[in-house]
């Protein structure tokens, strides 16, 4: 049987370099913190099979806590993350944990171990020496992701700025 590798990685569906490009532009739609957010991207595409092929309350219960249903593998370690990724990763767990309590008793997992994932997911660690390997790595995913998931990624992350009520409002 296969071992799935649950670990997973923080996306900003803007890249860095277009966010600075792009500050005034964004700043004038009060879309910087909009163009800045994170998703998670698994490592692993046989967790993200499982997931998508699993209940639609699991499928949905991921994508609404910021999990997007693509892989990608940077080829790092396991267990180790960014340490810039430390706060959006926090967040995305956190929401995943406070969905999971709403789903229905015997939903279908269809082999993905929540319990198995939740354990990675908390064991890792913050990475700080490799910065420049990732910021590298990070550049170099654009191309390796299919143009439409980087759409979709980048689609959902603004409809759900937008689905939020404006500040003051």
């Amino acid at each position: 049987m296969y071992a799935m590798k649950y670990d997973f990685y923080m996306f900003c569906a803007t890249p860095e370099e277009l966010q600075r490009k792009y500050s005034k532009l964004l700043s004038a739609f009060n879309m910087e913190e909009t163009a800045a957010q994170k998703v998670a991207l698994f490592r692993d595409p046989k967790v993200v099979e499982a997931i998508a092929t699993a209940s639609d309350e699991v499928r949905e219960c991921f994508l609404r806590s910021g999990f997007e249903l693509t892989s990608y593998d940077r080829g790092i370690r396991g267990g180790g993350f960014p340490v810039e990724d430390t706060e959006a990763r926090s967040k995305v767990l956190a929401q995943l944990r406070e969905n999971l309590e709403a789903l229905p008793e015997g939903t279908d997992w269809n082999g993905f171990d929540v319990d198995a994932f939740l354990a990675v997911a908390d064991a890792a660690q913050p990475v700080t020496r490799v910065r420049k390997k990732f910021a590298e790595a990070r550049r170099a995913i654009l191309p390796v992701l299919k143009l439409d998931a980087v759409h979709r990624i980048s689609s959902r992350v603004v409809s759900r700025a937008l689905s939020k009520p404006a500040p003051g409002i």
